[in-house]
């Protein structure tokens, strides 16, 4: 192996460590504001009207898409396979 080589493999490792130990700063700096933030959200009416939308529709996409498996059309069963991944 040449010393080009590895050079760049040390420089991509030490590179992904520095990543690593930045974002752990991160999120251990922003973690209260973080907590903060959701409990203002979740006192927020409009925010939980919201998520009971988001969590209506995906439970009705979910049983549409356990109809479509049972169609006749092969087109429409391929959907609901691709669908359920």
């Amino acid at each position: 192996m040449s010393k080009n080589n590895i050079e760049k493999q040390l420089l991509e490792e030490i590179n992904r460590i520095d990543e690593g130990l930045a974002l752990g700063l991160l999120k251990w700096i922003m973690k209260p504001a973080v907590k903060k933030a959701m409990k203002k959200l979740g006192k927020d009416p409009e925010f939980k009207a919201a998520i009971e939308d988001h969590n209506y529709h995906a439970q009705r996409l979910k049983d549409l898409s356990k109809k479509l498996a049972d169609h006749p059309d092969p087109k429409f069963r391929e959907l609901a396979k691709k669908l359920a991944r």
